[in-house]
């Protein structure tokens, strides 16, 4: 990971004070699939202390409630540095990671945090971002629709300093008008590197845009970065889980999750053959012709669209299906594409229930098939 770019790097280059720090090392966001870093990648860095904390079954370390602890980090994060600029990302996962109903423990002391960062001086210069990398993503609420287009359109909240808004009401107008707009992550780093070369626009970015400019209205997930499987612009129709089409997509779903396992050493002689149990829900995408025909725009403010004018024919058909597996009683759900010969699984599978100590036998050399997995020993060692 050293060897990345990132934007730790970026801020530190221009004299930023850097830190970052999450609460949950075990689902780090440089340490859950890839290795982390030989080196502390920013000035501070608390992975070592989340390590080394004993946190208990009320989630506190010794008397003190857990997320507190990182609510006074970043407190004493801002007032220790008053004449340096500062770049901070707070991550806090173990409260909510596994059940969403915990939020509702922090969310006293989370609205007087931010009270009190309003009310003082910290925030006279500061850009506060409120955000989750996704929505719930196990859990009885994920199971419905809702809980599947939430999970792909997370929470992401600004907020400026006043001085700032009023002296650059047209980027503040942007920032507002963009918010109607399909925006991610990629956006959100575009922005930052906006903010360290204004009032000159980045030219090297792979994907995203400054939220600070006016984003395209007919922007798209293609467009925009975002992997089919978690798009949420797709207008889709719910169909019979009982119909031919639906249970072949759900088989191709088996099938690789089945071949991820087979094909990794340690998978193949631990992790138990999955089968299809039941579909639950079953959805077709429902093309448009207009989008399909869609050209571009004849101006550059995109407000007039150029359609062709050939008929267009859909050779492809997408589905999205929910389905158990047993044994385990696994949830899966995933995009499968049928191209009039072949169902293929489209981007990521998500595992949709806790798979809890299910994977347990290949978590430490192969975490990243933890949520495929069922050990094949998984019912004698629950029974222990």
């Amino acid at each position: 990971m050293d060897r990345w770019p990132h934007i730790f790097k970026d801020f530190k280059a221009q004299g930023y004070v850097t830190l970052f720090s999450e609460d949950c090392p075990v689902y780090g966001a440089f340490n859950y699939r890839l290795h982390g870093f030989k080196e502390t990648p920013t000035d501070h860095f608390s992975r070592y202390f989340w390590e080394a904390a004993k946190i208990t079954s009320a989630h506190c370390v010794h008397s003190k409630p857990q997320h507190q602890i990182h609510f006074d980090y970043v407190t004493s994060f801002l007032e220790a540095y008053p004449q340096q600029p500062k770049f901070g990302l707070f991550f806090m996962t173990e409260f909510s990671h596994n059940n969403l109903n915990s939020v509702y423990r922090v969310a006293d002391d989370f609205v007087s945090l931010l009270k009190d960062l309003h009310e003082g001086t910290a925030l006279n210069d500061t850009l506060l971002i409120v955000m989750s990398d996704h929505g719930a993503r196990v859990g009885e609420a994920r199971e419905t629709f809702q809980g599947k287009i939430e999970e792909r359109l997370p929470l992401m909240a600004l907020t400026f300093p006043r001085w700032f808004s009023q002296q650059n009401q047209d980027l503040i107008q942007n920032i507002k008008e963009n918010s109607n707009l399909l925006t991610s992550p990629f956006d959100l780093y575009a922005t930052f590197q906006h903010l360290l070369s204004y009032p000159h626009i980045p030219n090297n970015l792979t994907r995203g845009d400054s939220l600070f400019r006016k984003l395209h209205r007919s922007r798209d997930c293609q467009s925009a970065g975002i992997a089919e499987h978690y798009c949420p612009c797709v207008k889709w129709k719910e169909i019979d889980t009982r119909g031919d089409h639906v249970h072949r997509s759900a088989k191709a779903v088996v099938d690789h999750v089945n071949n991820l396992t087979a094909s990794n050493p340690l998978g193949s002689s631990l992790c138990s053959r999955l089968q299809l149990h039941e579909v639950l829900s079953a959805y077709q995408k429902i093309a448009s012709v207009k989008v399909a025909q869609y050209l571009g725009s004849a101006d550059v403010h995109g407000r007039r669209p150029v359609f062709s004018r050939d008929s267009t024919t859909f050779d492809k058909c997408l589905y999205h299906v929910q389905l158990r597996t047993v044994p385990g009683k696994g949830l899966f759900e995933a995009s499968v594409s049928f191209d009039g010969d072949k169902y293929q699984v489209i981007g990521e599978i998500s595992r949709i229930n806790l798979y809890g100590e299910q994977p347990r036998c290949i978590l430490d050399k192969s975490p990243h098939l933890r949520k495929y997995c069922l050990c094949k020993d998984y019912e004698e060692h629950r029974r222990a």
